[in-house]
């Protein structure tokens, strides 16, 4: 909002550190120049912004070009039919004031290595305030430990475009031609679902799994793929819990060579990202999950 009417954004930061009056002075700013400015929208015309509110709480600022018919109501309603229709139940929500996500599970329970059991399912994320994609992807539950990790979309959908191609359909399209968007969204979650949770789609998690058992990755990737998600304490952490043996093997499975150095795979190093995920709420967990699932990916 602030890039939009040209304040500074170390003003904006310093406002809204600051005390009760600062945030105000700035909430009187931003609507001034909002009110005052002539703004032009991407291929011509006068543009015009949406503030998405909760109560008193302004939680997504997007264009014209916002695609309000992706809404998590109607999408999650029917995500959660086609999952009860394959008898898959939730095990995870995980929410934040932006985005929320539902992760399901198959009720059957996979023996990938001897000892060693998985469930599978898929995973559905949206956010009504232009703060991250819909989308829809395969889901693993670890059932050794309870890690969750996600694997990849098989449908994914930004709710705003250019302005340009999208043609403003938030100020363009009736209320009924937005039902009928919306009904056809639900339909292809649906689908998406449904085919997702194939067997042979199951198959192929199973394989791409036992492939991350036998996989291995270097200390150094591993860290190099980290950095910005784990922070150095944590890959500190983690670094100390492979010299233990007995604390590395409560994650999952590893070796040592003869010189008593870790072995590192890939569904070892995707376990402990998800056992760091168990931590935090929202956003974070939410990254960290996806990161987990990437290192299965590699395999």
């Amino acid at each position: 909002m602030a890039g939009e009417v040209q304040i500074p954004l170390t003003f904006v930061n310093t406002l809204t550190k600051g005390e009760d009056w600062e945030r105000r002075e700035l909430s009187d700013l931003l609507q001034e120049r909002f009110l005052k400015l002539n703004f032009k929208q991407r291929g011509g015309g006068s543009a015009r912004f949406i503030n998405l509110v909760v109560k008193n709480q302004v939680r997504g600022f997007v264009s014209r070009s916002f695609k309000r018919y992706l809404a998590s109501g109607p999408i999650f309603e029917s995500f959660i039919q086609a999952c009860a229709s394959l008898t898959a139940m939730p095990v995870e929500a995980v929410i934040s004031d932006l985005c929320f996500t539902l992760r399901c599970v198959l009720p059957h329970v996979y023996e990938v290595e001897r000892g060693k059991y998985v469930a599978v399912g898929i995973s559905c994320s949206n956010s009504d305030f232009g703060a991250g994609t819909f989308k829809i992807g395969l889901t693993v539950l670890n059932l050794q430990n309870g890690v969750i990790t996600y694997l990849n979309s098989l449908k994914e959908e930004r709710h705003v475009g250019a302005a340009e191609k999208d043609n403003g359909y938030s100020d363009i399209l009736s209320d009924s031609t937005i039902e009928k968007k919306i009904a056809a969204t639900q339909s292809e979650v649906r689908d998406v679902v449904t085919s997702g949770i194939h067997m042979d789609r199951v198959e192929e998690v199973l394989d791409l799994i036992r492939a991350s058992m036998t996989k291995e990755i270097s200390w150094a990737k591993f860290v190099s793929y980290m950095q910005g998600k784990l922070s150095s304490d944590e890959l500190k952490e983690l670094g100390d819990i492979l010299k233990d043996r007995q604390k590395s093997e409560a994650i999952a499975d590893i070796k040592y060579d003869v010189d008593d150095m870790a072995i590192i795979n890939l569904w070892w190093a995707s376990n402990a990202v998800g056992e760091f995920a168990k931590r935090y709420e929202g956003d974070k967990k939410d990254e960290l999950q996806v990161a987990a699932g990437s290192l299965i990916l590699r395999a």
